[in-house]
């Protein structure tokens, strides 16, 4: 059983229905305090928890501490656990024991972001980039800049196309290459998270 335990990041509305936008941390504590859940991740699969459930231990959950800061943002994809950190890295393992498969350090900054779809895993981050590498490896496949002097904060990549959200612009590219299709400017203030949806896109900002 492959239980994960994992923290909503506070500027972010709960899960809905994927692991997107959570860092994960570890207790000995079996309770999840408050914006914690446990996360049970079988290939695409996401399925949550309120509290340990029956049959699986403190003991027995995964975790690993690979990243020397933060971890920003998590996705989980056809067995393997990718996340991100403020250390700059993009860290993919093993979602049945946690064990390190690769890591890359291409952005110069912090990494925001992570989402893998086709084989390809998606980064977006300080360094205004978005990145594409490999899946198997980590290889860089291409990056854009499209998002100039504006930090990344949220990508997401379906169907061939990688949308992203940066200060006060969402971008559409062309997931092979990175060629941009359309962007808008319709925020006033940093955008927070976006998320496609048949035919449309829905972002959001985070205001006090």
């Amino acid at each position: 059983t492959n239980v994960w335990r994992v923290i909503l990041m506070a500027q972010f509305t709960p899960l809905g229905g994927g692991i997107d936008n959570i860092t994960k941390q570890t207790s000995s504590d079996p309770t999840p305090k408050a914006n914690e859940l446990w996360a049970q991740i079988v290939g695409r699969s996401v399925t949550q928890y309120d509290e340990l459930p029956t049959g699986v231990t403190e003991d027995t959950t995964v975790s690993h501490s690979l990243h020397a800061n933060t971890v920003t943002s998590v996705h989980a994809s056809n067995g393997v656990v990718y996340s991100a950190s403020d250390d700059s890295t993009v860290i993919a393992v093993d979602a049945t024991d946690g064990s390190e498969l690769w890591s890359h350090s291409l952005h110069t900054y912090d990494v925001n972001s992570v989402h893998a779809s086709n084989g390809v895993v998606y980064s977006g981050g300080n360094d205004d980039t978005v990145k594409a590498v490999d899946a198997t490896d980590g290889t860089e496949l291409w990056s854009h800049n499209l998002h100039v002097s504006n930090i990344v904060y949220s990508v997401h990549a379906p169907n061939g196309v990688v949308y992203s959200g940066s200060q006060d612009t969402v971008k559409a590219a062309d997931a092979n290459d990175g060629t941009q299709i359309w962007s808008h400017s319709l925020h006033s203030d940093a955008l927070n998270s976006l998320h496609p949806s048949t035919g449309g896109v829905c972002s959001a900002v985070y205001q006090t």
